[in-house]
């Protein structure tokens, strides 16, 4: 009787993670959880109908009737020289539901979750060229895959959160980052490279980081950053890093690309000059210095963080201090394995990571809390952006990550949900790293255990 309950729940799974749902997944997250639920409910039910018969119904027919036309049974058409031909019925119907929605004129933020699942389907077919894979877990992945393309970049970036964070990985970390930061405004690409590492003649960690931000095509921020963090064991299995961070930034505007309201023509638009003075230094740098710490244990870590110390003027016209930007992050880890050392040859343990962020600078506040789930080789992530009173909400925040022995890739996406949902194009991240093997010799030191990305 076990064993039929056991064959039971593996078809019912077999069924809901079939990779023929991943659109019809996506586009209920997008109907549920994005600004698209203000759309007619008659809309989206055609869409999610025709969808479901060309990305569900149509390839699953044409499947069974080339099975029942060719005589073979389910394990036949498994082999290695015929387990392309369900690949290529189902990227056919999913090629036919994209031109339908190009002849529709359907959203771009629509289409795109048809065009995430047929290139799902593209690498998998090419994949069982040489290997044999499961399309069950592959369609596993994707439904994760159509999460991430409506989620949110949370731009987490350990040496930019709290200087103390450097060394805390041990062995050498390389990261780099980009992000678009609502590319419907054409507002913010950041660019992020860091190196870390914990060095036994120094007691401590030493981390460099480098980040370029261009907001739009006329003001540009490049900010290049040496950090040091001394490591302290205060008890048992809980130590406190310190750390200090130097850094340089230079700010520069475009002034020939700004425009002013006496620029403007009631019919003709921007036809004149400004009269505004433009500013005699349009390349503005200056020295700044950062401190942070952070205690951790075998399951938790919790720090605070202060940048911006010496509140430098960063105006180009008038004089403009710089706030200082006050930081607090803390997360724990729960390992939900029965053996807390039992892996398998695919899976490791998985872990359960709820983690919060607060935010202040000048007047400005905001606090970020969410939930990893670390199944070794995914990571996949929740979080939710808003301003510490609760009344203004910015963005959710879904991420999604691979981790490959000593190489990371991720990538996330906002849902902005404020009143800028209708025109800012969300955002999109996408995250590399690198840890590299610890030399040889050195003494074992607890790396503290906080999100991968």
């Amino acid at each position: 009787m076990k064993e039929k309950n056991i064959i039971l729940t593996a078809r019912i799974m077999s069924m809901i993670f079939t990779p023929f749902y991943l659109p019809m997944v996506g586009l209920i997250a997008l109907f549920i959880f994005s600004y698209m639920s203000l759309l007619p409910i008659g809309y989206k039910l055609v869409m999610l109908g025709i969808v479901y018969l060309l990305t569900v119904v149509a390839p699953s027919l044409l499947i069974h009737l080339y099975r029942m036309v060719q005589g073979w049974t389910s394990r036949e058409l498994g082999k290695k020289e015929r387990r392309i031909v369900p690949y290529i019925l189902s990227i056919v119907c999913y090629f036919g539901c994209f031109f339908w929605m190009e002849y529709r004129n359907t959203p771009r933020v629509i289409s795109i979750i048809v065009v995430v699942a047929l290139a799902i389907q593209m690498i998998c077919a090419f994949i069982n060229v040489w290997w044999k894979i499961s399309t069950h877990t592959a369609a596993i992945g994707g439904v994760a895959g159509a999460l991430v393309s409506y989620s949110v970049a949370f731009n987490f970036n350990p040496l930019y959160t709290n200087p103390a964070l450097a060394g805390t990985a041990v062995c050498p970390r390389f990261s780099l980052s980009y992000r678009n930061q609502w590319p419907g405004l054409d507002a913010f690409k950041t660019f992020t490279a860091s190196y870390d590492q914990y060095f036994d003649a120094i007691s401590g960690g030493v981390g460099a980081m480098i980040m370029s931000d261009a907001q739009s095509d006329f003001y540009r921020t490049n900010t290049a950053a040496l950090i040091y963090s001394l490591r302290l064991k205060v008890a048992r299995d809980v130590y406190v890093n310190v750390a200090a961070q130097a850094s340089l930034t230079n700010r520069s505007l475009d002034w020939d690309k700004l425009a002013f309201p006496d620029m403007i023509d009631p019919r003709y638009g921007f036809i004149y000059g400004t009269m505004a003075e433009r500013p005699d230094d349009l390349s503005h740098t200056y020295f700044d210095i950062a401190a942070g710490a952070v205690a951790y244990g075998e399951n938790w870590f919790a720090g605070v963080s202060a940048a911006n110390l010496l509140r430098p003027d960063d105006g180009f016209i008038s004089y403009n201090r710089v706030p200082i930007r006050f930081t607090a992050n803390a997360g724990l880890r729960f390992n939900l394995a029965r053996d807390k050392r039992r892996t398998n040859a695919f899976f490791g343990a998985p872990i359960i990571s709820p983690n919060i962020i607060y935010s202040m600078q000048g007047k400005f506040q905001m606090i970020n809390y969410g939930l990893y789930l670390d199944w070794e080789p995914f990571i996949v992530g929740t979080w939710f952006r808003q301003s510490i009173s609760f009344a203004n909400a910015d963005a959710l925040v879904l991420m999604f990550g691979v981790q490959y022995q000593s190489f990371k890739i991720g990538y996330s996406y906002d849902i902005t949900v404020s009143k800028l949902s209708n025109a800012s194009g969300g955002a999109h991240e996408v995250t590399l790293g690198a840890q590299l093997p610890c030399p040889e010799k050195r003494k074992k030191i607890k790396p503290i255990k906080c999100p991968s990305f």
